[in-house]
């Protein structure tokens, strides 16, 4: 979310369109998403455990998160609030970006800002994290592992740069994580969430 072409409107367009195809063909086993996908995902399952979004039906059973960036602030909060009401605040209580500044708080870096407001961190859904080796952005993948409880997370590094790795030791360690973590056998799982 800290690039130039992906911001928090778009996010906020982009949540409420998973959210009514949630609502529509969920709710889901797993959820996996790609880079700016995995951004997106990691806000959704930071609702989630906020209490936002009912667990009921948008809460999938774990999550894989492939070459992930940064989904902190990107800049000065402040600068951001605005937009950030005008998205997502309404479903946190605001509506103004005042009303959003008092959920944030005063203190302290953008990324504990964004726990406060928005997360119950570390995040408790069973996650793995694919992150390039060669990827420039591996540095923020690897700034998101802490987001996610360590008991329930498994990291593996892929050879190639910012794409999703293409050895079959990696289509089989997610076929075993969903199978371990899905409430239905794998043959008969519900596709996860494509968020991409």
């Amino acid at each position: 979310l800290t690039g130039e072409t992906f911001t928090y409107s778009e996010a906020g367009a982009a949540l409420r369109t998973l959210a009514q195809f949630v609502r529509t063909h969920g709710p889901f086993d797993g959820a996996f998403g790609f880079s700016q996908g995995a951004n997106l995902l990691a806000i959704w399952l930071s609702l989630v455990e906020a209490g936002v979004l009912e667990a009921g039906w948008a809460r999938p059973k774990w999550a894989c998160l492939c070459c992930a960036t940064q989904w902190g602030w990107g800049g000065n909060f402040d600068d951001q609030a605005a937009e950030l009401a005008a998205a997502i605040g309404p479903s946190l209580g605001a509506r103004t970006p005042e009303e959003l500044r008092a959920l944030a708080g005063q203190s302290g870096a953008a990324l504990e800002r964004l726990d406060r407001l928005m997360t119950c961190a570390p995040l408790s859904i069973p996650s793995l994290h694919w992150i390039g080796e060669k990827d420039p952005a591996r540095p923020a993948s690897e700034a998101n592992i802490p987001y996610y409880e360590e008991a329930r997370r498994v990291v593996m590094v892929h050879p190639n740069d910012h794409m999703p790795p293409r050895q079959k030791e990696f289509a089989e360690a997610l076929a075993e994580f969903a199978e371990r973590w899905s409430s239905t056998p794998r043959a008969h799982a519900t596709a996860a969430v494509p968020i991409a």
